[in-house]
């Protein structure tokens, strides 16, 4: 045991050499998720988070990998428009056809077509936002904040039978445009720098999803999230929890020490947020 032991702190402490090594020559850590697009040339891929490439003065490309892999073709552009002293204003535009992926899903989010009693149409969804950030200094190190609003609409192709799926918060709010038609997003940010290497992120979200005839559930989630980003190399890792709650429209009785009380009933759901993104100096 003691052997085992010894062998384990050994490697535990080398890897905490290593590290430490490869935190202090690494380039410092910047915020993400601001309404500054990447350097023309430059480009980053997370497993959560979009291709982002750099491909002029304020113009970034976007799509989400995993929404590919899913079979939701997507694209997105993002300009700058405006840039004031430490302000800057963005404009974000894109544009999906998530079908396919829902398609590949009927049976599981779709529980009631196991037997193919329903059709899937074609489903277009353009998207249009703005992001505004400011660049906060503090010392040798800048936190930013960042408020963006966002709306993306479902434009049926055709004969659809999907319904909203009345599940979990964030498929809800994935699949909303397509599902309710409509999906409005409010979101505010504030990225605090701790070191060079190591940030913290803490996140206010509110998505309007729209009304569903089979409940009289609030079309309204709000969501609350902390992330740490930390830098390796050229690797980001992220990691962090996302609290989403909605309310029921309706009560339920509680049985307290004082007796039974009214409460409103509200879904609460807490998901764990996890990225590895890699974010190389320049496109080759």
């Amino acid at each position: 045991m003691g052997v085992a032991l010894n062998r384990w702190l050994a490697i535990t402490i080398a890897l905490g050499v290593v590290a430490a090594h490869r935190v202090a020559d690494a380039a410092p850590v910047g915020a993400r998720d601001t309404a500054t697009t990447r350097e023309p040339g430059t480009w980053s891929v997370g497993i959560a988070d979009p291709l982002r490439i750099g491909v002029a003065p304020g113009v970034e490309l976007d799509a989400q990998v995993l929404a590919w892999l899913a079979l939701s073709p997507n694209v997105g552009l993002r300009t700058e428009l405006r840039r004031a002293g430490r302000w800057t204003v963005t404009g974000e535009y894109g544009l999906a056809l998530p079908t396919m992926g829902l398609r590949l899903t009927q049976g599981y989010l779709l529980p009631s077509w196991e037997k193919g009693g329903g059709h899937v149409g074609w489903i277009l969804v353009p998207r249009a936002g703005l992001a505004i950030s400011a660049d906060v200094p503090r010392g040798d190190l800048h936190d930013a904040f960042s408020v963006r609003l966002g709306s993306a609409v479902g434009v049926p192709l055709g004969h659809n039978d999907a319904a909203p799926l009345e599940t979990y918060a964030p498929i809800e709010i994935i699949t909303a445009p397509a599902l309710r038609g409509f999906r409005q997003d409010t979101s505010a940010t504030y990225d605090l720098a701790l070191t060079s290497w190591l940030r913290g992120r803490a996140t206010l979200d509110a998505w309007y999803v729209g009304r569903s005839l089979q409940t009289d559930t609030s079309p309204w989630i709000l969501g609350a999230g902390i992330h740490m980003d930390a830098r390796w190399g050229r690797l980001r890792f992220s990691l962090g929890a996302i609290l989403f709650d909605q309310d029921q429209h309706r009560t339920v009785i509680e049985e307290t020490a004082d007796g039974p009380v009214r409460r409103r009933a509200r879904t609460r759901e807490l998901w764990p947020a996890f990225d590895l993104i890699w974010e190389p100096s320049s496109a080759h």
